[in-house]
């Protein structure tokens, strides 16, 4: 991963992010805040595995936790 995804969070329409982290929902809405945001989900959809590359990601980690 390009960036660790720390907390979750949402972007709505480059107007509004809100983020989730274990003790509070934040709303947030400055120019810089939003744009950092946009950053990290763009490095975070960069670096996904979708359709049959995650189910081999998922298929390894599946194995390596297998200790039989």
């Amino acid at each position: 991963m390009r960036v660790p995804r720390v907390n979750g969070f949402w972007s709505f329409g480059g107007r509004l992010v809100i983020t989730e982290d274990r003790h509070a929902e934040l709303w947030l809405d400055g120019a810089n805040t939003i744009a950092t945001y946009q950053l990290v989900g763009q490095a975070l959809s960069k670096s996904a595995v979708l359709g049959a590359e995650a189910q081999h990601v998922i298929a390894q980690v599946r194995r390596s936790l297998d200790v039989r």
